[in-house]
């Protein structure tokens, strides 16, 4: 039951619209390195091998003045559409209002719309997260730092209740952040150490 239950939270706090972790927090607002200038679009092909075949995908994403991602789309190797993000984004304090992820499979359409939600500083603070009618499917709270990173996080299902919390210790001297899942019992489930920013990485000795 233990391992289900930590199978489940990690799937839940690592989700793309559906819920969210400290990771995705902290790159959500992120500002990008470009080798260039600011791109209008961007193409990447993405090549995965297993043992006895080779996948071949595409993502197109397009940016607006900013930098700032505005649509990604990702195309599986015979061109079809299997996904696209559609951000709203509000280009003067660099932040995203929204996100709506659409989804083509094999069982038909889906659409999900994240929601972000800022403190007067400009902090995320949270994001609900909600169906194409609607209706709320998660919702996730953030406890932030003086340096508005996330130190705590917390994720409820759609009628409020708690699947558990990741908390983060910041070591900012080496750039990284030690982040730990925990259940509702407070068993901790497991535990992570990320980079907290990409863009200043070089400065920092692994």
């Amino acid at each position: 039951m233990r391992k289900l239950t930590f199978l489940f939270l990690l799937t839940l706090l690592s989700g793309l619209v559906r819920s969210q972790n400290i990771y995705s927090a902290l790159q959500l607002n992120a500002e990008r390195e470009y080798k260039t200038q600011k791109p209008k679009k961007i193409v990447e092909t993405n090549t995965f091998f297993d043992s006895s075949s080779k996948q071949v995908d595409k993502n197109i994403k397009t940016f607006d003045n900013a930098g700032m991602l505005l649509t990604e789309e990702r195309f599986d190797e015979n061109g079809r559409l299997k996904a696209r993000f559609t951000n709203t984004n509000d280009t003067v304090h660099r932040i995203t209002l929204s996100r709506v992820f659409e989804r083509w499979t094999p069982l038909g359409y889906s659409k999900e719309t994240a929601f972000y939600t800022y403190d007067k500083n400009f902090f995320l603070i949270g994001n609900t997260n909600k169906d194409a009618n609607g209706n709320i499917i998660s919702q996730t709270n953030l406890v932030c730092n003086q340096n508005g990173h996330p130190i705590e996080l917390t994720l409820l299902d759609g009628n409020g209740n708690s699947f558990g919390k990741e908390i983060a210790n910041y070591l900012y001297d080496k750039n990284k952040v030690v982040t730990s899942v925990v259940a509702n019992d407070g068993s901790v489930l497991s535990i992570d150490t990320i980079k907290i920013s990409f863009i200043t990485a070089s400065k920092f000795r692994e």
